[in-house]
C-alpha cells in the first residue's frame, strides 16, 4: 500500500471491524493507541498541552508495541520518540508557545 492507501486503512480499520474485536484485545489497544497518537501527528497546529500529549503518546505507543508483539522498535517508531527535541528546537509552523 502506498502512504495514503495505509494511512485511510488505518483511519477506517476501527470503523470496519471495531465491533467484532474484543475491547481487552492487546493488538486492538496497541491499534487505538496508534490511532490516538496519528490524530495529533497530523494535526495542523501543536500547543504545549498537545505537545506534552503527544510526548507522552509515542512513549506509551513505543512500550505497548514492544510488549504486545515481543520485538524491538522499528527505525520509524524509534525516530518518533525524538520528534519532541526537534520540534522543541524549531518550533517553524507550529502554534507553539511554551
Amino acid at each position: 500500500m502506498s502512504g495514503s492507501e495505509t494511512l485511510s486503512f488505518v483511519r477506517f480499520l476501527g470503523i470496519l471491524v471495531g465491533d467484532r474485536v474484543p475491547e481487552y484485545d492487546s493488538h486492538w489497544r496497541l491499534y487505538l493507541k496508534l490511532r490516538q497518537l496519528l490524530d495529533e501527528v497530523l494535526a495542523k497546529s501543536l500547543c504545549k498541552k498537545k505537545y506534552i500529549t503527544l510526548k507522552v503518546l509515542a512513549e506509551e505507543f513505543a512500550a505497548m508495541y514492544v510488549s504486545v508483539t515481543n520485538d524491538t522498535l522499528k527505525p520509524k517508531m524509534h525516530f518518533l520518540l525524538h520528534y519532541f527535541k526537534i520540534i522543541n528546537n524549531n518550533k517553524i509552523g507550529f502554534t507553539f508557545k511554551i
